[in-house]
């Protein structure tokens, strides 16, 4: 029996695999991550790969809304929503015309402190849907 240590989280759960049954462990290399995440978000925004930015595509419009995963899911909204915002901002779209919709499937609605923890402080410039 060959038992291996499967990451989870911040743990790690043993897995018994009969060695019959186990050919071979492949780990994935541990490369460099990105060491300004704000910096890459803004600059992928400002750049963005054979599209028009978000200001370009918006701009005429009077309103916009915005979707984002719910707390169970590791997407940094609270990085991406505030230059979305200001793109928006730039169209001249105002505040109060841009909803931030919680896509949250069969998860429950979001606690208040949840929405923050997700969205950040900006999301109070907006209206945010948590259904």
């Amino acid at each position: 029996m060959k038992t291996i240590f499967l990451p989870y989280g911040n743990n790690k759960i043993p897995l018994g695999i009969p060695q019959k049954n186990l050919i071979k462990v492949c780990w994935l290399k541990s490369e460099p991550g990105i060491k300004n995440y704000i910096e890459e978000i803004e600059n992928s925004i400002k750049n963005p790969i054979e599209l028009q930015r978000i200001s370009q595509i918006s701009k005429g419009k009077h309103t916009a809304v915005i979707i984002c995963t719910n707390i169970t899911r590791p997407a940094p909204a609270e990085l991406l929503i505030p230059p979305i915002l200001d793109e928006l901002n730039k169209s001249e779209i105002l505040d109060k015309n841009i909803k931030v919709i919680i896509a949250r499937g069969q998860h429950r609605k979001m606690t208040e402190e949840e929405v923050k923890e997700k969205l950040g402080t900006e999301y109070v410039r907006k209206k945010v849907i948590n259904f």
